[in-house]
């Protein structure tokens, strides 16, 4: 137990160090130490109020493991979606990735709210004592009337309720949370980039994309590999505003190399 309450109140006062170096110095920057040291006990006990409460909340959500990467496929999903959005396909504009990001996030939270109202159905199998075999001393304890009336109310009980057809799209299973996320950050990012105008792959920096096919493929003839970039020209270096464009560049109106410009 002392170790539980070492390992969170240390990670109570490392949340309170790194909101009171981030958060609080950056508004009062020239604060006393007594004061902040006030202000990072107090942050400190309110951090700890929230896992509580949290605490609290995840006891009503079922299992915690559950929870837990739920949120996190909810969340993480369409993080990837964005950051696959932007290395793997170079077509994309910031217009398509903020659309992207937003229905992921959408579409996530929509499946995994929703299966907090209409969880999934299961489907139990029938419940019937037909066809058992009773000794002669227990069967006088039962009849064909009880039999009926016990199956009966089971399979009363057992009816399902009335679902939306919706409710079948909450039945997913929460490990594929993310994996729905990312498609549909994919799909809508795609979709809205182009229709509002791709990027150029020609001006886009090859240091921010991933050429696939010279990773996984390296072995294939140029002529091949080429098409395959999508236009993005991995096979240059790509120069930034600051950089040197051509061989000789002039200085004080003299051609200097390149390469003796680190003097200047």
């Amino acid at each position: 137990m002392f170790a539980y309450f070492s390992t969170v109140s240390s990670g109570l006062n490392s949340l309170a160090a790194v909101y009171g170096e981030d958060v609080v110095k950056l508004i009062w920057p020239n604060i006393e130490e007594r004061k902040y040291t006030m202000i990072t006990k107090a942050l400190a006990g309110f951090f700890g109020v929230v896992c509580i409460g949290m605490a609290v909340v995840a006891s009503f959500m079922g299992d915690v493991l559950q929870t837990a990467l739920s949120i996190f496929g909810m969340i993480g999903g369409p993080l990837l979606g964005l950051f696959s959005l932007g290395i793997f396909f170079p077509w994309a504009n910031t217009k398509g990735a903020i659309s992207g990001l937003l229905s992921g996030l959408v579409m996530a939270f929509w499946i995994g709210i929703g299966a907090q109202f209409y969880p999934p159905v299961v489907n139990k199998p029938p419940l019937t004592i037909d066809y058992c075999e009773f000794g002669e001393g227990n069967y006088s304890m039962y009849n064909s009337t009880d039999m009926y009336s016990t199956t009966t109310m089971i399979s009363i009980t057992d009816m399902p309720e009335e679902r939306p057809a919706v409710a079948k799209l909450y039945s997913l299973s929460y490990a594929w949370y993310s994996a729905v996320a990312w498609l549909t950050v994919l799909f809508v990012g795609l979709i809205v980039s182009f229709a509002t105008g791709p990027t150029d792959p020609a001006d886009v920096d090859p240091k921010l994309c991933c050429s696939l096919v010279d990773t996984m493929y390296c072995c294939l003839p140029e002529k091949i590999k080429k098409p395959l970039r999508c236009g993005v020209r991995y096979d240059e270096q790509f120069t930034h505003v600051d950089d040197v464009h051509d061989e000789y560049k002039v200085v004080g109106g003299k051609n200097i190399d390149s390469k003796d410009e680190t003097k200047f």
